[in-house]
């Protein structure tokens, strides 16, 4: 007879993992379960084959999650767990690997049956009073129609502004889009979250460089793709709010970019406010519990200082690391990288304070006063030569709005993009839009073979608001580089990635050298670049620990929860009215 531990290592909450947990403590009286901060345990004596009958069972149970970090089986000298059932802590999917083979496949004689009996997860619960109206449901969309699912907006066609596509036919997914190992497995999970991934070949119906894959959520699409499928269709626009959630893969492991209902965070510090609403959440601490809930007031934009800060905290909180009530702990660094306000470079000091190193650079307000500015600086020369080799270029450049995402790394790397002439989307067309530029020259980069790139300059010089980069010298480099290699757009795309990346790992290392840096964190929606991901891993990640927000989203409630630990007397806000 062995003691058996199975474990399931988690970087967050899994409902689904709680409630199979519990489904086996009912079937084996000897067996017990916990919840640990970082896994869900089954432990178990038994002999050989009891113990091997059991792991058959929990390897067919259990399925992939996207909070998955790992999982083993290992001999235990005494138990952790008991008989106490786990708290459910919300509502898991409708489906499983028991059901979903039965009312998901076509060639099942229950195929389409949404009121299917599923012993496991009970998924027939939620459509006892739903007929499946499949049938007409496809009808709709065959017949070039749009059609409302569950809070979102199914088309065959796609919009120019279509970022989302829900995946009929995986089996030629890979034939459309880059998909590492790991993103194909998080499209299989069994949360079926958005995962970012950039288009293969961009043509008339897909014609941006990323979009968001998802995989059906529920068994009403489940069926409803099937269908689909068997028709020829391969993916379906997704738009509207799908409440899918979107993950980045930063440091190794998935991170939420949005959440939509955060779990509670236990145990937590006491924080410097019982409750504080920002970003559209409310963080409430009460007898180390900290929780989330929708801001019942509309609270002002917060400036850009005090949003890296709280993100900093909230990565602190989550990681055990130094906040204003946790001052005798190592001091951190962190890059917030945020799409709606300026970048920031900030740490905290010996004093337990948070401060701002640097702060990515506001461009002009109109591509022409960019163009006049490099004309009349340094960069005037290798500015007059771009300018006789691709007067095309900078007539768009001219025309566009670079006031727009001033302040954000979006901003300047679609810039960037239109000095590359990577404007072009599938459908032949120029585009403007910022994120489209932006996603453009990220894939430009990430399809560079060989993955050497030139030295991009981004040297630091005074801004209004402190150090900052030095724009013009930045775009001056790039505009040199092309000119020797007119055709090598890509290694000139992955070197603004390197560099940037590079650069950071220098002045991070400024200030280690001051204040004792230990760690860094990665915080804010443009940490979603994967090719920016990639790069800060390889060049900050080799010497300090990345830091990253698993339990809470890269932009939202981090917000409200870091809050919490941030030393003001309060947060302006105004009534929704």
């Amino acid at each position: 007879m062995k003691l058996v531990r199975f474990e399931f290592e988690c970087s967050r909450d899994i409902p689904f993992y709680a409630h199979l947990c519990n489904r086996f403590l009912a079937r084996y009286p000897a067996l017990t379960i916990a919840r640990t901060s970082a896994a869900y345990l089954l432990e178990q004596e038994d002999d050989q084959a009891g113990l091997e009958g059991l792991a058959e069972q929990i390897a067919c149970e259990f399925p992939l999650s996207v909070w998955l970090t790992g999982s083993r089986i290992a001999e235990a000298s005494q138990r952790v767990g008991s008989r106490q059932p786990l708290p459910v802590s919300e509502q898991y999917q409708d489906y499983c690997s028991h059901c979903h083979p039965l009312f998901g496949d076509n060639q099942s004689a229950q195929f389409g049956e949404l009121t299917l009996t599923c012993p496991v997860c009970q998924g027939e619960a939620h459509w006892q009073d739903t007929r499946d109206d499949s049938f007409a449901m496809l009808q709709t969309l065959l017949n070039g129609d749009t059609l409302s699912v569950d809070g979102a907006v199914l088309s065959l066609s796609s919009r120019a502004e279509t970022q989302t596509l829900l995946i009929c036919n995986p089996n030629i997914l890979n034939s459309l889009f880059h998909l590492s190992t790991e993103q194909t497995l998080a499209l299989s999970a069994i949360e079926k979250p958005a995962v970012l991934s950039r288009n293969k070949l961009p043509d008339e119906q897909l014609p941006r460089a990323r979009y968001r894959l998802c995989f059906p959520w529920n068994r009403q699409l489940i069926v409803l793709s099937e269908r689909l499928r068997q028709r020829g269709v391969t993916w379906v626009a997704l738009d509207g709010n799908s409440q899918r959630p979107m993950v980045a893969r930063i440091a190794g492991q998935w991170s939420p970019i949005t959440d939509t209902q955060p779990a509670p965070i236990s145990p937590a510090p006491e924080p410097l406010h019982d409750s504080v609403q920002l970003s559209g959440w409310q963080a409430s601490w009460h007898k180390q519990v900290l929780s989330f809930g929708t801001a019942d007031i509309q609270t002002l934009a917060q400036d850009a200082d005090t949003l890296a800060q709280c993100a900093l905290n909230a990565i602190n909180l989550e990681h055990g690391m130094k906040t204003l009530v946790l001052d005798s702990a190592p001091n951190t660094a962190a890059l917030h990288f945020a799409s709606s306000c300026e970048g920031k470079l900030v740490h905290t000091d010996n004093q337990g304070k948070i401060q701002t190193f640097l702060t990515l650079p506001s461009l002009p307000a109109s591509g022409a006063v960019v163009l006049s500015q490099l004309k009349e600086g340094k960069q005037a020369k290798v500015t007059a030569k771009f300018a006789a080799r691709w007067p095309e270029v900078i007539a768009r450049v001219e025309q566009f709005n670079t006031g727009a995402f001033t302040g954000t790394l979006t901003g300047l790397l679609a810039l960037c993009a239109l000095f590359l002439d990577l404007d072009e989307d599938g459908r032949r067309q120029r585009t403007v839009c910022h994120r489209q530029l932006a996603d453009a020259l990220e894939t430009c980069a990430m399809e560079t073979p060989g993955r050497r790139a030139p030295r991009i300059d981004y040297p630091l010089t005074k801004g209004d608001s402190g150090l900052t980069i030095d724009w013009k010298s930045t775009l001056g480099s790039l505009m040199a580089f092309r000119l020797v290699e007119p055709e090598d757009a890509g290694k000139i795309a992955l070197g603004l990635f390197d560099s940037l990346a590079d650069y950071l790992a220098n002045w991070i290392e400024h200030l280690d050298n001051k204040f004792a840096i230990k760690a860094v964190g990665l915080c804010g929606d443009e940490m979603a670049f994967e090719c920016l991901a990639q790069r800060l891993a390889i060049r900050i990640g080799k010497n300090y620990p990345l830091l990253v927000n698993y339990k809470l989203p890269l932009i939202g409630a981090n917000y409200a929860a870091g809050a919490l630990y941030l030393k003001r007397r309060r947060f302006v806000a105004r009534s929704a009215e």
